[in-house]
């Protein structure tokens, strides 16, 4: 059960992240200049109530995986795991205060971009490690 939620909770993060940054960057295509303002908003409410608390519940559902299945928090991919997952808390924080203050550029999106890309490489780290950890055991999950 916890994986599960641990997983459902980092395909919520990528999906609202990606919808967030697909919808203001449409907002700002637009001609009405009502819709913009709007859509900011909307955004800043979706990063503060569900984005960040749902990356904040990922790192605590890490953390208990981490003790249920028995592994070691100074286990390199681990702590890669948790400096990556610092760094994507750090993007999300700079991009609810790009969009607080309506500042969507460049920078905007590059912080976007590397959160995804930190998901990527979460995921792939989470997935390929401890399958060769098992691996290495004898023990087929």
């Amino acid at each position: 059960m916890m994986k599960f939620l641990h997983v459902m909770l980092a395909i919520t993060l990528w999906g609202l992240s990606f919808a967030s940054c697909f919808y203001v960057t449409q907002a700002k295509k637009q001609k009405n200049p009502s819709i913009y303002p709007f859509t900011l908003r909307l955004a800043v409410k979706l990063e503060a109530r569900v984005i960040l608390p749902a990356l904040t519940i990922t790192l605590l559902t890490g953390l208990a995986l981490v003790s249920l299945y028995d592994f070691s928090f100074v286990t390199p991919w681990i702590v890669s795991a948790y400096i990556l997952i610092g760094i994507a808390a750090i993007c999300r924080l700079c991009v609810l205060f790009c969009l607080a203050k309506g500042h969507i550029t460049y920078f905007y999106y590059a912080l976007q971009v590397l959160f995804w890309l930190i998901l990527v490489m979460l995921v792939h780290d989470a997935v390929l490690h401890p399958m060769h950890y098992f691996w290495q055991l004898g023990v087929y999950p």
